[in-house]
């Protein structure tokens, strides 16, 4: 079970949400950039969220994610990043 493409503000209410069903599946949670999609013009627009990503992925993994990604705009420098900065992750 998981949360997919949301803005990573969101994330971590959303996990606490499905971690309290109690399913024991494994958490999955691939948040978004932070940015919107205007589908006017069919770009991405407005502020990331990137800079505080590790941080931001930390509480996820606290709130019970246990594969922790990132969908639309997060490339794959913020995903290296988790994998190497924090030992938090399993």
């Amino acid at each position: 079970m998981g949360v997919n493409c949301c803005a990573p503000q969101l994330a971590e209410p959303l996990i606490e949400n499905i971690a309290d069903c109690s399913t024991g599946k494994l958490i999955v949670v691939y948040p978004n950039s932070g940015q919107q999609y205007d589908a006017a013009s069919g770009h991405w627009a407005g502020e990331d969220d990137l800079r505080q990503w590790s941080a931001q992925a930390e509480r996820w993994y606290r709130a019970g994610a246990r594969m922790i990604g990132g969908c639309c705009c997060v490339g794959p420098e913020y995903i290296r990043e988790l994998a190497s900065k924090n030992s938090w992750h399993y």
